[in-house]
């Protein structure tokens, strides 16, 4: 049981700053911007940590802009690093997936957040039926 992948460019990631919703994109330019040193890795961190430059950067890569306009900074400032911190982890996940998106989002009951799995079945092939609760 074999599943079509998603389309090149399907990991589309929409934000929302101020009263405006961007799109971010992960095309193979957010790609070459962000993945050359220090990595893609680094910008995971940088979003983490809630470092503005990392949020400045990776929406500046996704909306294919050179950096960031100074609305943009307020903007960032007003929406909160932790509103955007999950779309931005999800677009840098679909970035190091050729711009797919990357399994199922799952929300931890524990502490509520959110985090992608893969799934596999038995034999350890990406499966389309995620486990459920009771497996």
């Amino acid at each position: 049981m074999t599943d079509v992948p998603p389309a090149i460019g399907a990991g589309d990631v929409t934000i929302t700053l101020g009263d405006k919703e961007l799109t971010l994109r992960p095309t193979f330019e957010a790609c070459d911007t962000l993945s050359k040193s220090p990595g893609l890795q680094f910008w995971r961190e940088q979003i983490f940590s809630e470092i503005r430059d990392g949020y400045t950067k990776v929406i500046s890569a996704g909306l294919g802009m050179a950096g960031p306009s100074k609305d943009m900074l307020k903007l960032i400032y007003e929406t909160g690093f932790i509103s955007l911190k999950q779309p931005l982890i999800l677009f840098l996940g679909n970035i190091s997936n050729g711009g797919r998106p990357i399994g199922e989002r799952v929300q931890c009951n524990h502490c509520g957040s959110w985090y992608f799995v893969e799934t596999f079945d038995e034999g350890g092939r990406e499966s389309s039926n995620p486990p459920t609760e009771s497996s």
